[in-house]
């Protein structure tokens, strides 16, 4: 009998590890700034999307540049401050359809055409910054 009850006792343990809840997805808060030769560029959106089969499992995250060319990262649909760890492409667009001269090269428009791939978000705080040049260099990591 007492093996039964121990036998019972270790397949309950076992169930209720299983069940167990999981920690909650960590966040770090991320910023940086945009420049274009050497210069702050304002009105623009960075946007940060997911790598699929990536370790990131996170949402969209933006920030829109300052005059300074100074953003600050939210994950969009849980209007939060930060960005969940993992491992993203980053895109660049002009607020509001705004007209620059010289604008941005394409490339940092369009998701599977960005220079800025397989950027690893792992660490509170974290700075991002990006430089925009012509023609775009492809730059990982951190």
């Amino acid at each position: 009998m007492t093996v039964a009850i121990r036998t019972l006792a270790a397949a309950f343990a076992l169930v209720a590890l299983g069940c167990g809840t999981s920690s909650p997805p960590e966040y770090s808060v991320l910023s940086g700034t945009v420049t274009r030769e050497g210069r702050p560029l304002a009105g623009i959106v960075v946007t940060f999307d997911p790598v699929p089969g990536a370790s990131a499992k996170g949402n969209r995250a933006e920030g829109m540049t300052d005059e300074r060319g100074y953003y600050a990262l939210r994950t969009a649909n849980l209007d939060r401050e930060g960005i969940q760890r993992g491992t993203y492409r980053v895109t660049l667009r002009m607020a509001g359809g705004e007209s620059r001269t010289p604008p941005l090269p394409r490339e940092y428009t369009i998701p599977s055409r960005s220079p800025l791939e397989n950027v690893v978000v792992d660490r509170d705080p974290q700075t991002y910054d990006i430089a925009v040049v012509r023609p775009p260099v492809a730059r990982a990591g951190r």
